[in-house]
């Protein structure tokens, strides 16, 4: 019973009471011709057209949080023609003015970025960061044979006249004729250099110093002396002072080979791209100079009897000479520098020969048709030595990639490999007189 007076209660709370229920009517006075304040109403209309709150309304990105009334005001335009209209926001495709996209490299940029943000200035963007560079943006094009001015892109929004554009064809004709002479002048320049050092390399002469050339016998110089044997086994002992100085080279010597079996006869040759033929036994005088190379000459070698010898230039010529008459027999053209040149000492005589040359690669000639019969292509640098080992069955080649590589003659397959990390790059070499060991 408790509760059932209790829900009485909340009944009686629910119910409204009589006084809220009632309402007394209000009236308002409506004008029909309010007053209306000018300069506030000028001020509104002027904050809304005020260029933070104006935006293209076709536009889908906004660079500022724009409230509800700056969404749903009213669109306005001023009174232009639709082209007028686009190209205003082609223009303007920013807040404060118009950006044009070209390419530059993020060093370049960067060195730009960081030289403005600590002294404050940078190159202008619309030219070469570099000196001597072409501008970026180049407002013509080439159409045909013909420089016309580029109508596309941003180059369109501003057109030069007519009369401009015609002086500026004329200069840039003349520009282009200019170039082109100064290319032509160059390749002419180039063409005579390298005629005139085909015909300085076809240009071979020798020059004999001696009174005579045969003695009162009729033996040549290049005999050796009769009192002098040849013998593999002598004796041999450290020097202890100089015994002459041969001076006759004007530039640096490259090379020195002394005449096989007796030695009586030394023969050099120098970067003033000369090869003297000295004699060493009594008088310590020039015998010859043989002139062929327009450069220096970086490698010398005789035959096995020594009449004949081999000159490498840096001209990329290789000439056999008759080491007597001091005439030039024949000439190889390379492709590349060549570094060293060794005869094969065959059972036939000397009649091929390699050559290690700066492009990776050793050629074999065969100085009787004066072509090339083999081209050994394993070395990752430039081959710097050519030693023949194992009675001339094969030879072995040093190069800049610090590796040794021994090669089975006329086979362009590598025997055996040498390589280690503590190795060098080996410029010499020469074999023990024994044969058994090579030194590098």
């Amino acid at each position: 019973m408790e509760y059932l007076a209790e829900y009485g209660k909340l009944e009686d709370l629910e119910q409204p009471s009589q006084e809220s229920q009632v309402r007394k009517p209000q009236t308002f006075l409506v004008e029909l011709a309010p007053q209306v304040d000018e300069v506030t109403r000028a001020l509104i209309d002027k904050k809304a057209l005020q260029p933070e709150s104006a935006f293209d309304p076709s536009t889908s990105v906004l660079q500022h949080n724009a409230t509800f009334q700056e969404l749903w005001a009213p669109v306005y335009w001023t009174k232009t023609t639709e082209e007028e209209r686009t190209l205003n926001l082609r223009r303007a495709n920013i807040p404060t003015g118009h950006t044009e996209k070209y390419e530059v490299a993020e060093f370049a940029f960067t060195e730009q970025l960081n030289s403005f943000e600590r002294t404050g200035v940078a190159w202008d963007p619309s030219i070469g960061i570099y000196r001597n560079e072409t501008p970026i943006h180049n407002p013509y094009r080439k159409i045909g044979k013909r420089y016309e001015l580029d109508r596309t892109g941003w180059g369109a929004l501003d057109p030069t006249p007519k009369g401009e554009e015609e002086e500026t064809e004329k200069k840039l004709k003349k520009t282009k004729k200019g170039d082109q002479s100064r290319k032509m002048d160059s390749n002419t320049e180039r063409e005579s250099k390298e005629e005139e050092a085909l015909n300085n390399a076809s240009q071979t002469k020798s020059i004999f110093h001696l009174k005579q050339m045969y003695d009162y016998r009729g033996r040549s110089f290049m005999e050796p002396p009769s009192e002098w044997k040849k013998d593999k086994e002598h004796d041999c002992f450290i020097p202890k002072k100089a015994v002459t100085t041969l001076t006759g080279h004007t530039k640096g010597v490259t090379c020195i080979r002394f005449f096989p079996g007796f030695g009586h006869l030394l023969l050099s040759s120098s970067m003033d791209g000369k090869v003297k033929l000295w004699d060493v036994y009594s008088s310590y005088q020039v015998v010859r100079t043989y002139l062929g190379h327009s450069k220096a000459v970086r490698d010398i070698i005789f035959d096995h009897d020594g009449k004949h010898f081999l000159s490498a230039g840096y001209d990329r010529f290789i000439r056999l000479w008759d080491t007597e008459t001091g005439s030039c027999l024949q000439t190889f053209s390379l492709a590349s520098n060549p570094y060293c040149v060794k005869f094969h000492m065959g059972s036939d005589g000397s009649n091929e020969f390699l050559v290690g040359c700066s492009d990776k690669r050793i050629l074999q000639y065969d100085c009787r048709s004066g072509e090339m019969v083999q081209s050994y292509e394993q070395h990752l640098g430039a081959v710097n030595t050519i030693t023949f080992i194992d009675e001339n069955k094969r030879f072995v080649s040093s190069s800049d990639d610090k590796t040794l590589r021994i090669w089975e003659y006329g086979i362009p397959v590598v025997v055996k490999y040498i390589s280690d990390p503590s190795m060098h790059s080996m410029p010499a070499s020469v074999v023990h007189p024994s044969g058994r060991w090579c030194a590098r």
